[in-house]
């Protein structure tokens, strides 16, 4: 076996440990009632998703939601409530029962970015507890081949040289290829290009330019 394949044999065992090991968590997480732990799960659980289906959060959300049904026995319903950059999604689990039959497949942004940016109706630390870290999701940069440029470096030096005039597509404006790009990236005061935030990721590749 070469090392490529090995490198992708042991990551992928470990993300199918991790979703085993998120069923584990959401169980023990759970009250302790003797006579109600016993019957869990004994209806349909909702995952609900910050984003529209057909994104890389939804896809993952998926796996992980035909996997724990495979383990519990009952249904996992994926529910997208996309928009607010997940704030919708988020606050709906924060204000849900708190009996284990409502969970979020929250991101970054939702959880960190988004409460320091921007006033949002939950509070993260309080209305809502941290189950397990699924997954990590690489981000790429991507332009038109017709823009003439190679590298990122290549790319802000062009978008300050003309602020305004290029759009930068995002799935959502906490989301981390936003805050990075527009922030972290181009620095202050202001980015040089528009942003177009979407709630997937998909819309807003069409959308840069």
């Amino acid at each position: 076996m070469s090392v490529k394949k090995a490198r992708n044999a042991m990551s992928t065992g470990r993300y199918f440990a991790d979703i085993r090991a998120l069923v584990w968590m959401v169980l023990l997480g759970l009250p302790i009632q003797p006579a109600w732990s016993q019957e869990f799960p004994a209806r349909p659980i909702r995952l609900v998703v910050g984003f529209a289906p057909g994104g890389s959060t939804d896809i993952v959300a998926r796996i992980v939601a035909r996997e724990m049904s495979a383990q519990l026995g009952q249904q996992v319903i994926v529910e997208n409530r996309s928009g607010a950059s997940a704030a919708i999604a988020t606050d709906l689990v924060s204000k849900a029962a708190p009996d284990g039959y409502t969970l979020c497949f929250c991101t970054l942004g939702a959880m960190v970015i988004l409460p320091m940016i921007e006033k949002v109706p939950y509070n993260p630390d309080k209305d809502l507890a941290p189950v397990i870290h699924v997954v990590n999701q690489p981000f790429v940069v991507v332009v038109r081949s017709t823009l003439n440029v190679s590298s990122l470096k290549d790319f802000v030096a062009l978008a300050k040289s003309g602020p305004g005039k290029i759009t930068f597509g995002s799935p959502g404006t906490a989301k981390c290829t936003g805050w990075r790009m527009n922030g972290r990236v181009c620095g202050p005061p202001r980015p040089p290009w528009n942003e177009i935030s979407s709630s997937n990721a998909q819309p807003s590749s069409r959308s840069g330019s």
